[in-house]
């Protein structure tokens, strides 16, 4: 075969493949040793070599005196491209000898380079189309439960505003119950007094820390820590202090002023809620929408790809690392066994059989894992089509021609 192989990994490389992780089983210097030796096909050799040598990888390496690689000899641009097969058009003219096979065998390597880098190739991958999917049906379930919380927050607004008007209770902080957070808005009194227990339990929580803090200042052993105890002490005094105004604000509160309060509050959070839900079926629709577009976007040249292998590379080892994170977390919720139950056998030989409370845990772990793998899934997958997608679509197409006709026609609609 040829004088010079250097591979990257495992076997020699065939076809696409070979392409795809530029592979070459030779290097410059085999062509330039022809194209001096004196023979009949020396000139051909030649412009082997200048074929060989179009990437500007190669001179750039070669100016600064670093090591060329395999992939390096293949053209990252139309321009190399074209000049390289102009190169490969001329060697074969140019040859004197037919029987030369390694000259054919070398041009035909350098020729199927060519052919690969002028050429586009899709280039998405099934399982971040899976792991999307994925997303787009958990995204769905995400918007149909924040669409149900949307809707108890908008049925919440509608029984605030028909609220029957009335005198509302006079509190104090010795006599409060606590309100179900679900019943706040039941009614004035309910939600007054939802509040108001809020703010009683601040302010006596705080005015326990500022004993508890004064107390640990006393014994301090070093005045920092006694400084820091005291600082403690007065923070927690203002926080009941605040506690305590607000609590007499809205005990002084009429009808009228507690239902406008209500109806402010519960009307931001039916906004929150429905504002939650419409970001997760945006993100849904924004995701099945991107898979066509990524399909489309991520078919760029051979000469692109070779640009950028680096990124490439780096970007299906963020799929393997985070693919094989998931594939070992739900490996290990599978395998993870659960104890036996407790089996009691009675003197009359009647056996009696209780659930171990330790599976419950291994159960919420199993799923706790499985989600997580999910997620993970799902994060990396969503990442790498977004990026891909965006610059696949900037790099892998010409947007100048339409982007001239939109100013164009924007500009005869302003005249």
């Amino acid at each position: 075969m040829f004088g010079f192989f250097r591979k990257k990994k495992g076997e020699k490389p065939t076809g696409n493949e070979a392409y795809s992780a530029g592979y070459v089983s030779f290097d410059d210097e085999f062509l330039k040793q022809h194209s001096e030796g004196g023979e009949p096909n020396a000139l051909a050799y030649e412009y082997l070599y200048e074929a060989m040598t179009a990437s500007s990888n190669v001179r750039e390496k070669d100016s600064k005196g670093k090591y060329v690689d395999i992939d390096d000899y293949y053209p990252v641009t139309a321009e190399e491209t074209a000049y390289m097969r102009e190169m490969l058009d001329k060697a074969k003219a140019a040859v004197q000898d037919h029987s030369d096979k390694v000259f054919y065998d070398a041009w035909e390597e350098l020729d199927g380079i060519v052919d690969w880098s002028s050429h586009r190739h899709w280039n998405f991958q099934w399982a971040i189309i899976i792991g999307v999917i994925i997303s787009v049906f958990a995204l769905g379930r995400c918007a149909d439960s924040r669409n149900e919380d949307a809707q108890d927050a908008a049925n919440m607004v509608t029984v605030v505003e028909n609220w029957a008007e009335k005198d509302t209770v006079f509190n104090s902080m010795d006599n409060l119950q606590e309100v179900y957070y679900g019943s706040r808005y039941a009614s004035a009194n309910y939600y007054k007094a939802y509040k108001l227990y809020r703010y009683a339990d601040s302010y006596k929580s705080n005015l326990k820390w500022v004993d508890v803090y004064k107390m640990r200042a006393d014994t301090a052993t070093t005045d920092e820590r006694k400084e820091s105890y005291l600082s403690s002490a007065e923070d927690s005094e203002k926080a009941a202090n605040e506690a305590k105004e607000n609590f007499d604000e809205l005990n002084k509160m009429k009808f009228e002023e507690v239902h406008e309060l209500a109806l402010e509050e519960v009307e931001s959070y039916a906004d929150s809620k429905a504002s939650s839900a419409g970001k997760a079926k945006f993100w849904q629709i924004f995701f099945l929408v991107l898979i066509p577009v990524y399909i489309f976007a991520d078919r760029p040249y051979g000469y692109t790809m070779s640009r950028h292998r680096v990124e490439a590379s780096f970007m299906s080892g963020l799929k393997k690392v985070g693919f094989a994170l998931a594939g070992s977390m739900a490996t290990m919720a599978l395998v993870m066994n659960f104890m036996p139950d407790f089996v009691t056998k009675w003197s009359d030989g009647t056996t009696t059989r209780e659930n171990n409370p330790i599976n419950i845990m291994i159960m919420v772990m199993k799923i706790g894992l499985l989600i997580a793998a999910l997620f993970v899934v799902c994060v990396v997958s969503c990442f790498i089509m977004l990026y891909q997608t965006v610059f696949g679509l900037i790099r892998n197409y010409n947007w100048t021609p339409i982007l001239v006709k939109v100013k164009t026609l924007f500009n005869k609609k302003e005249k």
